[in-house]
């Protein structure tokens, strides 16, 4: 069975983690093949770090996108959470992920905004 780009990866990995004087710092995606590769070893899940700074952003920014739309002022506290609960599962703690998506929620609340004032006047 020929080798995988991951098989290079963790050849390189275990390669260098051999050599004394090099500490390693690896960034992943908990794919399968990795998390079961490295289950030894001491680990820092970003996501846990980050996760009441990302829903404190992600409900700003929705609360902000409320004040501005009639459209949106009709979802309420629950509809709310649920939001912010689906935007951190699938932003697996990449923070960038939920910046593009707010702002992304942002500008769709604008248009909704505009397109509600053009056709009313």
């Amino acid at each position: 069975m020929p080798r995988s780009n991951e098989d290079d990866i963790l050849q390189l990995v275990t390669d260098l983690g051999t050599i004394p004087s090099i500490k390693l710092c690896l960034s992943s995606r908990e794919e399968p093949r990795f998390k079961d590769y490295f289950t030894k070893v001491s680990k820092l899940r970003l996501q846990d770090l980050t996760q009441q700074d990302m829903h404190r952003f992600i409900r700003a920014e929705l609360l902000r996108c409320l004040s501005s739309s009639q459209r949106f002022r009709r979802i309420g506290q629950l509809e709310m959470k649920e939001i912010c609960q689906i935007m951190e599962d699938k932003a697996e703690g990449v923070f960038l992920w939920v910046a593009l998506a707010t702002k992304s929620i942002s500008k769709g609340s604008q248009m909704v905004t505009i397109g509600a004032t053009s056709s009313s006047g």
